[in-house]
């Protein structure tokens, strides 16, 4: 049970090595071009790895990503949110955050506002000390590839029924160093079984396979997102998000 929060980031749910060291390209509106040239190498409308958008990288987002998804309460939080209704919780800026699902097969509805790039979590491990993942960053970092090369396989991710390609590309490690994150109470990791209090760490590394699409037309759109997990697990993970994109603010709960 313990492995599993540190999936997909199943994230918890959701390329070996030094993918975080890739070469940086342009960032912001020249990131959401270089997603229109990445269509014919990547199937779908895309940011590529090498690109950093908002002046963040994909490994740097990645990071952000969890920060996002710990700092969420358990009742209210979108990794464990059966329906989309709690899609926009802690949502703020240009970046929005997607979860994946933690076990099984999901389906969320939800409406988000219009020019917001999605971050998304495929396929991940979370690793910390507190939690007794490994001794020191060196460790830790070990451990996440090896769960990551021993567990998970068929990676998917389809933007309205075009699938990416090449999903290999996608797949960061942290940055250099050992991340912060904030634990609220009633927080996801003790829902996960672990013994641990409320407050701030800063003891973690992440590897994954992570996703950032510019942002989304008007109108009605799907994103399906689906990896196996072997070994203990023996679970496919998907969840499918109907998503509506216009003018607002999306749902309630979000950062103001």
């Amino acid at each position: 049970m313990k492995k599993i929060l540190s999936i997909i980031g199943i994230g918890l749910f959701l390329l070996v090595g030094a993918c975080s060291e890739q070469p940086v390209a342009p960032q912001n509106d020249d990131a959401a071009m270089l997603a229109d040239k990445a269509n014919d190498h990547y199937g779908i409308n895309i940011i590529p790895p090498t690109a950093t958008a908002h002046g963040k990288t994909y490994a740097e987002w990645s990071a952000e990503w969890w920060k996002w998804l710990w700092s969420v309460p358990v009742d209210m939080n979108p990794g464990l949110d059966a329906t989309g209704e709690s899609v926009g919780v802690n949502q703020s800026g240009p970046v929005w955050f997607l979860a994946p699902a933690y076990y099984g097969q999901w389906e969320r509805t939800a409406t988000i506002p219009t020019g917001k790039m999605l971050f998304i979590d495929l396929a991940g491990f979370f690793l910390t000390i507190s939690m007794g993942d490994g001794a020191d960053e060196a460790e830790l970092r070990a451990n996440a590839t090896f769960f990551l090369d021993a567990i998970v396989s068929n990676v998917i991710i389809e933007v309205d029924g075009v699938r990416l390609e090449n999903v290999e590309d996608f797949r960061f490690a942290s940055p250099p160093g050992l991340y912060g994150y904030t634990l609220p109470e009633n927080n996801m990791i003790e829902w996960f079984g672990y013994d641990i209090d409320p407050g701030y760490y800063e003891d973690a590394v992440s590897e994954g396979y992570y996703a950032m699409l510019p942002p989304l037309s008007a109108g009605e759109h799907t994103i399906f997102l689906s990896a196996d997990f072997g070994e203990p697990y023996n679970d496919i993970i998907q969840v499918t998000y109907n998503l509506t994109v216009k003018g607002g603010r999306g749902h309630a709960h979000m950062k103001k």
